[in-house]
């Protein structure tokens, strides 16, 4: 399923310097949720980009789409009021789910603006953005060439390891177990070790029962 066209814009590169002087172009903080693709960190990178904005007293909702996994950059992301933060590889379905999370989340809060929040709606609030990626889907989450990793370890009639991947996919053994890795990051595989002759150990996968 792909998303409408109508639903979300992406700014040209001709606004990549909003952060850095005025422009007259709509707000981040409009109806419609704007995109400030990967140009603009030709100028300043995210965080950069965040604090700017916040010291000019323009802070927009923010999506995090980064390589960068140090616990540093992600409590700054989240300090400075980023909605979600995805690290690469991840699906195309993942970011789906979590763009319309935010939509909902957006039209709940301007459904009732007036009117005072307990308990109970606040926590539904909160919710609106926490993704609802269930274990069907779940597959569908992952990039295309992780999805076929993971389906080569549960196809797979013992745990395997990098070289056997590699070998199935036709890839590099050392892409497999980068690809490998992740997915027991993700606790999708699990990890097995056995030791053979030369007393080193041998890394295995198989499928982690849920």
């Amino acid at each position: 399923m792909r998303l409408a066209s109508n639903e979300w814009k992406a700014l040209p590169a001709s606004v990549r310097c909003i952060p850095l002087r005025k422009q007259q172009q709509p707000s981040p903080n409009s109806t419609r949720t704007f995109w400030y693709w990967t140009s603009i960190f030709r100028i300043m990178d995210g965080l950069s980009l965040l604090r700017e904005l916040a010291a000019k007293g323009e802070a927009p909702d923010t999506i995090f789409i980064t390589a960068a996994r140090d616990v540093a950059s992600v409590r700054s992301a989240m300090s400075l009021g980023a909605v979600y933060y995805l690290v690469k590889p991840f699906g195309f379905p993942q970011l789906q789910e979590r763009l319309r999370a935010y939509r909902a989340w957006r039209r709940e809060l301007a459904s009732g603006v007036s009117t005072p929040a307990d308990q109970q709606r606040v926590d539904s609030l909160f919710n609106l953005l926490r993704p609802r990626i269930t274990a069907e889907n779940a597959d569908a989450a992952l990039p295309t060439t992780m999805t076929k990793v993971l389906e080569t370890i549960r196809n797979a009639a013992r745990p395997i390891g990098a070289s056997e991947v590699a070998a199935a996919l036709g890839m590099s053994r050392p892409t497999a177990q980068r690809y490998l890795s992740d997915l027991e990051r993700r606790s999708r595989i699990r990890l097995e070790l056995s030791y053979g002759a030369t007393g080193r150990p041998v890394h295995r996968y198989c499928i982690r029962e849920s």
